[in-house]
Order: C-alpha cells, then structure tokens, then sequence
C-alpha cells in the first residue's frame, strides 16, 4: 500500500479523500508536496519497526489496514476539523483556519524517530483554536495576530467579555517529556517553567509593547507520555496559561480530539 500510494498521485488522493474528505481544500501542488514527503520517509520507514513522528497519511494508511487505533484516531480527527471548520464560519476566520488544517494535511517529518513531531504541533493549534472559539469568558478575534513590522505574530487575539481588554495567545507543544527524568512534581514543574520562559522570551524577542494587546501568554501543550501520571503539574508562571493536554474523548455522542486541563487528565487515567 506505501509503495502505490507514493507512486501514484491519484491513487493516493483517492485514498484520501474516502477518508478525510476535508482534504478536498488541497491544490494539486499540495498534493505533490505530500507525495514527496512520502517518498523521502519510504525508505527510512522500511528500516524501522516503530514511528515516533507521524503524518496524517500513515494514520490513514493504518485505516485502510484496519488498525484499530487508527480508525479511532481518523474518526475523531475528521469530526474535530469539521467542528473547527464550523467555529470558522461563525467567526469569519475561515481562510485561516483552512491554512492551519492544509499545513496539518501535508507537513510530515522525514525523520520519522524525531521527538518532536509537527504533525502533532500542528493539530495542536487547531485544538487551541476549537478550545478558544468555545470559551465563554472570551471571544476568538483573530488568528496570527500581527506583533511588530518584523514579521512576528501572535497564534491568538483574544478579547475579554468581561472587560474588553485584548489577550495574545501563543500555543506550545512540549513532546518528549520524559518522566523516568523527572524525580518529583517540582523537578518536572522546573522543566515546564523553563520551557515556558524560553518560548516567551524568543516570542517577545524585538516586539515594542502593544497599544491594543494588554499581556502575551503561551499556552502549554504536553504531550502525554505513559509514567507522567504519577505527577501533579502545578506550573504558576506569569507568562503561562494553565498547562493542557490533548485526547480523544466523546462529546454529543461524537469521538472528538479536545484539550483538557492536563492535571483533570491525568487524574482520569489514575481513576
């Protein structure tokens, strides 16, 4: 199935669409884009028994093999695009949100072993979007928020119901987090901290202060890893929005990928 789907352009679009219809929104180039991507991660796959960087063509490859884990993955992924397609619409940020999901479709690492996968980056800011877009204390603006003439922006304006005051979010995923290297909740609330302060301060990095956004804040996305449940994060950095977690729960009789609040995660697992 790898070696027709990286040959053949059509086959693969077929494939593709059967599964994840909202990949009809791909130009041909696009198309190309990940068929190259195949081809340059083919022979490195066959070389290894175990992924640990993922794109969205391997899960549906997966499906089309009846992996079940993969069918649960696809299921829930193509009713998270279609609920972020819908906050979309209602919000007028439709061009948008259309550019994070067809990044999402088409990025794949070719070092399939990399601890750091932009797959997963990616998803995860679509995830934030749908979190944002469903709060009730704020109101979803805009989506790369220009910051400076230099080119930077921010993934998220927000503006407070309450006060009307504009927050500029900044997503982060933190994969690899290794908990056999963590000795107790302070050493991994260390590690967090630390990440946090680096991300906030290569964001910041020659952006003059803003008339219109009153605080910057990242919002931390770890990525789970068997082991992290043992732990409590208790992260209270000034910069930092409560730290999050991403996972495939039901919502209206629908499988979904949300975020949750990574500590209401891991109590979950421990229940």
């Amino acid at each position: 199935m790898k070696q027709i789907l990286t040959k053949n352009i059509e086959k693969l679009k077929a494939t593709c669409l059967s599964i994840v219809p909202q990949m009809d929104m791909l130009k041909e180039s696009e198309w190309g884009k990940i068929q190259k991507r195949l081809q340059a991660r083919y022979s490195v796959i066959c070389n290894k028994n175990n992924l640990e960087s993922y794109m969205l063509v391997d899960y549906i490859i997966g499906c089309v093999g009846g992996n079940k884990e993969c069918l649960k993955f696809i299921e829930a992924f193509v009713n998270t695009l279609n609920e972020a397609l819908k906050y979309a619409d209602s919000l007028g940020l439709k061009n948008k949100v259309e550019g994070i999901m067809r990044q999402l479709f088409i990025t794949g690492d070719i070092d399939v072993m990399s601890g750091n996968s932009d797959f997963k980056n990616r998803l995860n800011e679509l995830l934030a979007f749908n979190w944002f877009a469903s709060c009730d204390n704020y109101r979803l603006v805009n989506i790369e928020e220009p910051l400076s003439d230099n080119g930077k922006s921010i993934d998220f304006l927000l503006q407070s119901k309450a006060t009307g005051d504009y927050l500029g979010i900044e997503s982060m995923t933190i994969q690899g987090v290794n908990p056999e290297m963590q000795d107790d909740n302070q050493t991994l609330t260390n590690f967090l901290d630390a990440r946090i302060e680096l991300k906030y301060a290569d964001k910041m990095k020659n952006v003059p202060k803003s008339d219109l956004i009153s605080n910057i804040l990242i919002m931390p996305i770890v990525e789970c890893q068997k082991g992290l449940e043992k732990f409590e994060v208790h992260v209270t950095n000034k910069h930092s929005t409560p730290i999050f977690t991403s996972c495939i729960s039901e919502k209206e009789g629908k499988v979904t990928i949300e975020l949750l609040n990574i500590n209401s995660y891991l109590k979950m697992l421990n229940d």
